[in-house]
């Protein structure tokens, strides 16, 4: 079993008719098809996300990248990259994946009604899925660029939404409870700890109803947030 959870991802899809290297495999996008990948989906804790776990294992790495280029240029997938500015080791440079359509996340989990969706075990990451996905069209829409990122240190400490603002980096976290508590904003006190004087606006969204504030820490429903 081969998994594919990290390391920057390239284009490397070759357009039809386009020269490739000497001896090199043709890969492009009208050969891919043809060999349909065995996949299944995972929680993986570590990053708190749900990854594309392929299962044949004679499937080369290139190829793996070659299938994910396809499905982010099929808008099925969107990379969110990672924030860093000369910040050294302490935070990796990995992306993470998530699916554009939160609809086929929970269908390629099996989930068929709303009631399983608040009991399943990847609730969290269904609903990080779907925040993220709805920071991005909010932008957009907007008109503005969608350079949103997340921050994760070498220590596994993840803030899941970083932007700059009036040149500040904004965080947001994402919590999948309904009830806001004080451990919800561990992660943004660590990082403002890491990058002091460089943190502005602190935002947790959470699937409560209530707006609150706590050490300049703002907690607020989904449909409340504005990225």
């Amino acid at each position: 079993m081969t998994v594919f959870c990290g390391g920057k991802l390239k284009s490397t899809i070759a357009r039809p008719g386009q020269p490739t290297k000497k001896n090199a495999p043709r890969r492009n996008a009208e050969r891919l098809p043809c060999a349909k990948p065995k996949y299944n989906l995972v929680f993986t804790p570590d990053c708190g996300i749900i990854y594309a776990i392929f299962l044949d294992g004679e499937m080369p790495i290139t190829t793996m990248k070659e299938w994910l280029s396809l499905l982010e240029a099929s808008y099925v997938i969107r990379i969110l990259r990672p924030y860093y500015r000369n910040f050294g080791k302490r935070f990796i440079k990995a992306p993470k994946i998530y699916f554009t359509e939160t609809g086929l996340v929970t269908y390629l989990l099996g989930i068929k009604s709303a009631e399983q969706i608040a009991t399943h075990p990847l609730v969290g990451s269904i609903f990080e899925n779907m925040v993220v996905m709805e920071a991005f069209k909010r932008r957009l829409n907007r008109g503005e660029a969608d350079d949103l990122y997340f921050l994760r240190t070498s220590h596994g400490v993840e803030v899941d939404i970083a932007w700059e603002n009036n040149g500040k980096l904004d965080l947001c976290e994402i919590k999948a409870g309904s009830t806001f508590h004080d451990d919800m904003a561990k992660n943004i006190r660590a990082i403002e700890r890491l990058l002091p004087g460089e943190i502005g606006r602190k935002s947790i969204v959470y699937s409560g109803r209530k707006t609150s504030t706590a050490d300049g820490i703002q907690a607020m429903p989904f449909d409340a947030f504005c990225f």
